[in-house]
């Protein structure tokens, strides 16, 4: 392989390793935000059920309902 070949794959290998590395941070990041909505979307509910407990309010199975479907699509 001529000089120029060399230096164009060695330029082409740092591009595309430059690419990878931001796609796999992106990744990263978003699957840690997924992760912290749906522990909030968790932790609402079961307070939210907590309190309904409390009160006496019949919404308990509609709030497991809820958080089941929730955390489902989360």
């Amino acid at each position: 392989m001529s000089p120029t070949n060399i230096r164009s794959r060695q330029r082409a290998k740092v591009a595309f390793a430059k690419v990878q590395s931001q796609f796999l941070t992106r990744a990263s990041a978003s699957k840690e935000h997924d992760d912290i909505a749906r522990a909030r979307i968790e932790k609402t509910l079961r307070l939210k059920t907590a309190r309904e407990e409390r009160d006496g309010g019949t919404g308990a199975a509609k709030s497991v309902a809820t958080a089941t479907e929730l955390t489902a699509r989360a």
